[in-house]
């Protein structure tokens, strides 16, 4: 009040009129009681600018709050995005390991189809690993405990929707508060793809191949058959197999052998591997088919050491038992002219064994237990390296029989050198000698050149093994030079060499270089009957310890640089010829696809009869054309359509390798011939061949 009483005194003193001054004492009078009036007045000011300043805080924090609400559930939306997009599952647990947020690739790994929130981690998972390795429960209690990342090794399996167990890696990361306690666990994984592949590609090979696997309870006396072996008989996959059903189909003679061994090995529980071979008919004893069991046996350790549960695998050799009536008719002609093939055909039951050996025994090994993932790819490289011998072996002896016969024919065209030479060596990625590199050398020019493409590969086949054979390391050489009017095809290698005296024979049939290697002395005298036969000549260069190179000519027919070739952007900006293919069996028509799917476009007729509908809608240029098929067979259909159109193309797929087989499909219309197992680069040539 101080402050307004001097103001009011100011007031009056410098107050000059009259009037003013007999105011004053009214002032004077009331002074007091104005001085608190323009107090509260002040005050209230203060108040409602005070107020004022709050308000407008006020109102920025909430426009603040509403903009950092928003934020945060735009991240939370970007987080969820994310996160259901990842491949790798992603699953939050809580400290009691109760699942309070889970990404859709964790539960797609899952066996579990409720939901999953809210449920403790035993409820969704059920994981085993092997003993060294702690499981996916223990590394989750860990990280809770220590507070630190944990790592899942790749030996962890998990159980999936498809119930196949398959290998996971990851890790689990604990979420620490400010207060240092463990909130929350992340769990990051993934699964291991390629396990799948592989299993896929063993499946479709086994499948192609007629190879079924088989499992037997001796106390309940209940067989389990695989699925594909239960359609292949005949039978609804839903009925319950039993070894009656199985024993029906056998051949009378080699139903009381099996019965044999089964009571042999019953009587002995210390052997545990068994092989037997037998007859199996499908048409109710009218036609019969070989097969090979071979089984494994697992003792009941607890009890009376008693055969508890067989493994087996039943697999179809019928085509191999031809082979070897084919090769003692052959044996017994041999004896009789030379001492060299009586040599040679007492060795082809070992070479033909020794493959087959390796594709059962390590295909039996991969559906054991125990084996971790880079022993089963080791196996699957032996399986493929032994089929891969096995299919050569067959081939040279068909080869040489027509030789000798003189009917082997040739079907001469032109063809890019380079192409042909790249598509064998790469063929040879996995050669298995990782001291030895193989690599091509050629000239930047494209040549073109006059000769059987196919028969061109079987020499280079030849030739490429024989120098990996003899090579532990350095390199193997695969390329040609151009001189004159004919090109010069080579493959040379660091490898062990030939003796002089030895060289003028090796091309010699049944001349083996070294007695103690495998081999049956036919692929060099098959590479010179059929350089020969086609115009040109085939010769050695070897120095002993240093290496050898052998050369052969093929006749020229141009030179020009790579622009006279098509160019490779273009062809893949045209659409995808289309491919028509007959196949009763799925995982046969599987195979194809994979083989072929990435450069044509393809149908699936399942019959004859489904081929002509198809044909008739789709007009395809090529079709690829089982022999024998339910409803109507591959010749019968082939007949019909050649009544339609003469420019379709049709290779006929067979087991059958016999050169008749070859002739009756030709006859009814067929293109060309493919023999089955199909290998994927025979494949691809002879399509491109007619679809170039």
């Amino acid at each position: 009040m101080k402050n307004f009483s001097i103001f009011i005194s100011f007031s009056s003193i410098n107050t000059p009129s009259g009037k003013d001054r007999e105011i004053l004492p009214f002032f004077n009078d009331y002074v007091s009681e104005i001085n608190v009036i323009l107090g509260i007045v002040i005050l209230m000011g203060i108040a409602l600018i005070v107020f004022a300043y709050f308000n407008l805080k006020i109102t920025k924090s909430s426009k603040e709050y509403y903009r950092l609400s928003k934020e945060n559930s735009e991240r939370k939306k970007l987080l969820y995005n994310t996160l259901s997009a990842m491949s790798e599952g992603v699953i939050t647990f809580d400290a009691q390991l109760n699942i309070i947020e889970i990404n859709n690739a964790a539960k797609e790994m899952s066996s579990y189809n409720g939901d999953f929130i809210g449920h403790h981690f035993d409820d969704i998972f059920q994981t085993s690993q092997p003993e060294s390795e702690i499981s996916v429960k223990e590394a989750l209690q860990k990280a809770f405990k220590d507070k630190i990342r944990v790592s899942i090794a790749n030996e962890t399996k998990i159980n999936y929707l498809d119930r196949e167990s398959r290998r996971i890696a990851g890790t689990i990361s604990p979420v620490i508060d400010s207060e240092g306690n463990v909130v929350q666990l992340v769990f990051v994984f993934y699964d291991k793809p390629e396990t799948f592949n592989q299993k896929r590609f063993l499946r479709l090979a086994l499948e192609s191949a007629k190879s079924f696997t088989w499992f037997f309870d001796t106390f309940s006396n209940k067989l389990s058959l695989d699925e594909n072996f239960f359609k292949y008989l005949g039978h609804n996959c839903n009925e319950e197999p039993d070894l009656s059903l199985l024993a029906s189909k056998i051949h009378p003679d080699d139903r009381e052998t099996l019965l044999k061994i089964h009571r042999k090995i019953g009587k002995e529980s210390d052997k545990n591997f068994f092989q037997a071979e037998y007859r199996l008919s499908l048409d109710g004893g009218k036609t019969y088919e070989w097969w090979e069991s071979r089984g494994i046996t697992f003792v009941d350790r607890s009890g009376n050491h008693d055969i508890k549960y067989i493994y087996g695998m039943d697999i179809n050799i019928d085509e191999h038992k031809k082979r070897e009536q084919d090769l003692l008719e052959a044996k017994i002609k041999a004896e009789e002219s030379d001492k060299l093939k009586t040599a040679f055909l007492s060795n082809m039951s070992h070479e033909i064994r020794t493959p087959l050996n390796g594709i059962v025994g390590f295909a039996n090994l991969l559906t054991e237990p125990g084996y971790s993932d880079e022993e089963k790819k080791e196996f699957i490289e032996i399986i493929n390296e032994s089929s891969r011998r096995l299919l050569t072996l067959i081939g040279d002896v068909l080869d040489l029989s027509k030789i000798e016969s003189n009917t082997m024919t040739f079907d001469i065209r032109l063809f890019d050198l380079s192409d042909n030479i790249n598509d064998v060596v790469n063929s040879y990625r996995n050669h298995g000698k990782p001291n030895v590199k193989l690599m091509t050398d050629y000239p930047k020019e494209s040549v073109i050149v006059k000769f059987d493409q196919v028969r061109n590969i079987q020499i280079l086949n030849n030739l490429i093994n024989n120098a990996l054979k003899f090579t532990e390391s350095g390199e193997v050489r695969v390329g040609y030079r151009v001189l004159g009017n004919h090109v010069e095809v080579f493959v040379s290698d660091t490898g062990i060499g030939i003796e002089e005296n030895k060289i003028p024979f090796i091309f010699d049939r049944f001349f083996k270089v070294n007695e103690y290697v495998s081999g049956t002395g036919i692929g060099l005298p098959l590479c010179k009957a059929i350089v020969t036969k086609l115009g040109g000549t085939i010769w050695a260069e070897s120095q002993l310890g240093k290496g050898t190179t052998i050369r052969y000519t093929i006749n020229l027919v141009n030179v020009g640089d790579k622009s006279v070739k098509p160019d490779s952007k273009n062809e893949t900006e045209k659409e995808k010829p289309l491919i028509l293919i007959a196949e009763d069996m799925e995982s046969n028509y599987q195979l194809l696809d994979v083989i072929l799917c990435k450069q044509y476009k393809l149908l699936w007729a399942k019959n004859g009869e489904e081929c002509l509908e198809m044909f008739k809608v789709h007009n395809p240029p090529l079709i690829l054309m089982d022999i024998k098929m339910p409803v109507m067979d591959g010749l019968e259909a082939t007949k019909i359509i050649r009544q339609y159109s003469k420019e379709v193309v049709i290779i006929a797929q067979t087991a059958n390798a016999f050169e008749s087989d070859h002739k009756i499909a030709i006859d009814a219309g067929c293109n060309d011939v493919i023999v089955k197992p199909i290998r994927a680069s025979s494949l691809l040539s002879t399509v491109k061949k007619y679809l170039s």
